[in-house]
């Protein structure tokens, strides 16, 4: 979250790149939502300098390595968006694969998603401009895990990309990323309530009762028994039958 202490500067623990330094303060900025009396958020605009010559105007929020995390975090877009890198997690040195790019583009409509930053696949192309989104990116690198939900629903990503993203036991997730590639100008977004947790696997899932007689119009309430209790996963799909 972001205070009004911030307001119109970089927000605490951000650093910018040169680039987007160079391109001025207010490109990357705490601002107050217009929506709300108290809520202060982070605006990125897209720098007016931008150029095919000079691209990746980022910043970045490291924190020590880790194997496994979770991020989320809410965003929307005011229609403008062309090429933006939502906010995505970043290894700790240059790697030629990242864990997953996100990039906001066609007017702030689609997300598309890349581990090489070169070739970019679909996530969604329905997203409704100037409506806070919500966005939460799931990376194991010890099972070589990596999920995406958008607005609560889990995207399927591409198979036969997704196997670009192997990597080996020394990648260490380092920084969560977020600015502009080269092309385009003009644009912004903005992003709120962003966190990053640990990534804790679900072993089992089980139930106080197995089995039980409903008469007709009746109701049973299920209630899943996660274990470990805090499991990053707690969602459960139901299917009924006969």
């Amino acid at each position: 979250n972001f205070g009004a202490e911030e307001n119109g500067k970089t927000p605490a623990g951000w650093i910018m790149n040169d680039k987007l330094t160079d391109a001025g303060s207010n490109t990357m900025q705490v601002i107050k939502e217009e929506s709300s009396e108290d809520n202060y958020i982070v605006k990125l605009a897209q720098p007016a300098d931008m150029s095919s010559a000079a691209f990746n105007y980022q910043m970045n929020y490291n924190f020590e390595g880790v194997s496994n995390a979770v991020l989320e975090y809410k965003f929307y877009s005011d229609g403008t968006t062309t090429n933006a890198y939502l906010p995505c997690f970043t290894y700790n040195d240059a790697r030629p694969t990242q864990p997953l790019y996100l990039m906001l583009t066609n007017s702030g409509k689609t997300i598309q998603y890349s581990v090489d930053n070169a070739n970019w696949m679909n996530a969604t192309s329905n997203l409704t401009t100037n409506t806070w989104h919500t966005l939460k990116l799931v990376v194991d690198l010890t099972q070589n895990v990596r999920e995406m939900y958008i607005d609560g629903e889990k995207i399927e990503l591409d198979a036969a990309h997704m196997s670009l993203a192997a990597c080996n036991t020394d990648y260490k997730l380092s920084a969560v990323m977020a600015g502009f590639f080269r092309f385009g100008v003009g644009g912004s977004f903005c992003i709120d309530d962003i966190s990053v947790g640990e990534y804790i696997e679900c072993e089992s899932i089980s139930f106080e009762k197995t089995e039980y007689t409903i008469p007709v119009g009746a109701r049973v309430t299920l209630t899943p028994i996660f274990n470990p209790s805090n499991a990053t996963e707690q969602r459960i799909t139901y299917e009924s039958a006969n």
